[in-house]
């Protein structure tokens, strides 16, 4: 490894961020698993959730992490939405509007055009 290295104690005076609201896609996986992410092979355990960001790229995230960390949304609707609407949307929705519109599918949703 090239740098220096750092641990928790380098942590000292460093600044709180809170992430943004970003819708994501994920599934818990069952048995073991590995992937090709963009940092390299990385391996899976049962229960840990495949998950693909909003540029999609896949990646593993430990269980336990994954459900400290996210919260399941039910009622997204993408399919219904137009531009006009877009601007009265949250910002969690409007990024998964936008995604849906770059990606053919989304949760086995066949890609629509914003008006239909």
């Amino acid at each position: 490894m090239k740098g220096i290295k750092l641990d928790k104690q380098d942590m000292a005076g460093a600044k709180w961020f809170v992430k943004k609201p970003i819708a994501i896609q994920a599934k818990q996986v069952a048995g073991e698993f590995w992937v090709e992410s963009l940092e390299g092979d990385h391996q899976g355990k049962d229960g840990d959730y495949l998950m693909q960001g909003v540029r999609g790229e896949i990646y593993i995230c430990d269980k336990d992490i994954f459900e400290e960390t996210y919260t399941r949304q039910e009622n997204i609707d993408v399919w219904k939405t137009n531009e006009k609407q877009i601007k009265g949307l949250t910002r969690t929705r409007q990024v998964v509007y936008e995604y849906a519109k770059r990606n053919p599918v989304v949760s086995g949703h066949p890609q629509k055009s914003a008006h239909g």
